[in-house]
């Protein structure tokens, strides 16, 4: 051991003799004229003795040595001149970035010595400021202050801006948006707009809520809101019949009253589009000899509505026999339609359970061939049950068929667990006014269970029961409260202060937990994570099976 002064402060210190390795380096670079670099031993970590008695650095020091060393070398190629000590190698880096060259003096001792106290405290720092916006974040969305929401997002969008962070979110959201906030969950092919307050989704909900509305709730929020909100969860055409019958939509603001006319024009427009589109379809369906019957919004818009219009749709979903897609596909190619080729079908058949087709003509109009209506190995619906117990349907001019009552709300509740119980108000009113026809529980929740799907209707129940109060009969809500992992979901994953259940559950991998948890069967669970893996490994996820989708191309 010897002393060496230190070449920052000037004060002696003790400075282990460098190893024979160090000293043959340092003569060679020497010889070669390169810059004196750093000696390993005075980087303020301990030597490592071992059995021989030669001292060496742990693998971890050794590293930051050579990457400290790597640096040096830069800034000796940049013309700075060499800084042993460690804090001069730090304070040396940062001032390279800024362009300029630390000064020399008691006062550049001072100040390099009070910037590596700062950067000591950075990481303490950092997480304070997290957890700063997080607090404020939380107690905006309690209090319910539109002010105090301001304010935490202000504290959120600074924090974001000094941090780096990727998006204020993940430090906390101010506000919990809930089925009244699709910002918070945009879906595959929902666009993000602006938060809603939970009074607007309340308000929306009470005004159309099914047997007891209260039109007078919308003129309580502000007129654009609920109107926005309204043609967003697509009740539109509802919130502007409730509030016409109730002799109010006359007192909403004239902006917010035209766009409620504009939405209503809009789903009639689509849906005279998706008629004169599914008309020709289900006549060449029916000339080809191949069964098909009615999902979703074309069924229920009229067994369930009375009125079509009040319903609005995107596309037109027809259920077809599995061993008839080839057929059915050969169908509408002869009638007019765009259908896939051989490779694009094939993977449809193996990444999901419909495949879309559109006219040749230019129509803006889709039609959807499912073959069945859930995922492979996620759920087991009896598809040929459905086909036996069709009942009569119209639609567009035709006698068409659909699925009878307890199948067609079995449907609906698997679609809703489908979007993660994120769902659009649309859906929730159509469970409500399947449950509103009081179906019986002995085929519904026995098949239910044979189907595999007695927490996804149980999570139905309790989600259509927060839109809507009191619209689910007794006994169903009985059987539902029977289904403990349901409430248990509900308990530890939802919000009680939000309208849908899970609104925090937005993110990818969240979902896939949260569809997991769903399953009633630990094999189906297996089976849905392998089949997703095995989907994703060649197709890629959700994002990719959706662009497919769009440009039809594999």
């Amino acid at each position: 051991m010897h002393r060496q002064r230190c070449r920052v402060c000037g004060t002696p210190r003790p400075v282990a003799r460098a190893a024979r390795g160090d000293r043959r380096r340092r003569r060679r670079a020497a010889a070669r004229g390169a810059r004196r670099l750093p000696d390993r031993g005075r980087a303020g970590r301990p030597r490592v003795r071992t059995r021989r008695g030669r001292s060496r650095r742990g693998a971890a020091a050794q590293g930051a040595d050579h990457r400290a060393a790597g640096r040096l070398r830069a800034l000796d190629r940049a013309g700075q001149p060499a800084a042993p000590h460690p804090v001069r190698v730090r304070l040396a880096q940062a001032a390279a970035l800024r362009g300029a060259v630390p000064a020399r003096g008691r006062a550049a001792r001072r100040a390099r010595r009070r910037r590596a106290r700062l950067g000591r405290g950075l990481g303490r720092r950092r997480a304070d400021r997290r957890a700063a916006g997080r607090r404020a974040a939380r107690a905006a969305a309690a209090a319910g202050d539109r002010r105090a929401r301001r304010a935490a997002r202000a504290v959120l969008r600074d924090a974001a801006r000094r941090l780096g962070t990727r998006c204020a979110a993940r430090a906390g959201r101010p506000g919990a948006g809930g089925v009244g906030d699709p910002a918070q969950h945009p879906g595959p092919g929902r666009a993000e707009a602006g938060p809603v307050s939970e009074d607007t989704s309340r308000a929306l909900a009470a005004a159309i809520a099914p047997g007891r509305p209260r039109p007078e709730a919308a003129l309580d929020v502000p007129p654009d809101a609920i109107a926005e909100l309204a043609r967003r969860h697509r009740v539109a055409p509802l919130l502007a019949r409730r509030l016409d019958e109730a002799g109010l939509l006359g007192r909403l603001a004239p902006e917010a009253r035209d766009g409620l006319r504009r939405a209503v024009l809009d789903a009639q427009l689509a849906l005279s589009r998706l008629e004169a589109m599914a008309g020709p379809a289900l006549d060449a369906l029916s000339a080809a000899g191949v069964p098909a019957i009615l999902l979703k919004g074309a069924a229920l818009g009229t067994l369930v509505y009375g009125d079509p219009s009040l319903r609005p749709m995107t596309d037109v979903d027809v259920l077809v026999p599995d061993a008839r897609v080839e057929d059915a596909l050969a169908a509408l190619d002869a009638a007019g339609f765009d259908v896939p080729d051989a490779r694009t079908l094939a993977f449809w058949r193996r990444a999901y359970y419909n495949v879309p087709v559109a006219r040749r003509d230019g129509l803006e109009a889709t039609l959807e061939v499912h073959w069945s209506i859930a995922q492979r190995g996620r759920h087991a619906p009896d598809v040929d049950g459905l086909f036996g117990r069709a009942r009569p349907a119209p639609f567009a001019g035709r006698q068409a068929r659909a699925p009878g009552p307890a199948d067609l709300l079995l449907h609906q509740a698997l679609h809703l667990s489908y979007h993660y119980f994120e769902p659009k108000l649309i859906w929730l009113y159509d469970l409500a006014l399947l449950f509103g026809e009081d179906p019986d529980e002995d085929p519904l929740w026995p098949r239910a269970r044979a189907w595999g799907m007695a927490i996804p209707l149980a999570l139905a129940v309790l989600a259509v029961e927060r839109a809507f109060p009191g619209t689910v009969p007794e006994r169903h809500r009985e059987r539902a409260a029977a289904v403990r992992r349901a409430r248990w979901l509900v308990r530890r994953l939802g919000d009680e202060r939000s309208l849908g259940l899970f609104p925090r559950w937005s993110e990818r991998r969240h979902q896939l937990v949260l569809a997991l948890l769903t399953l009633d069967r630990p094999a189906a669970a297996l089976r849905s994570l392998a089949s997703w893996l095995a989907r994703a490994a060649r197709f890629g996820d959700r994002a990719g099976v959706a662009g497919r989708r769009r440009e039809g191309v594999v």
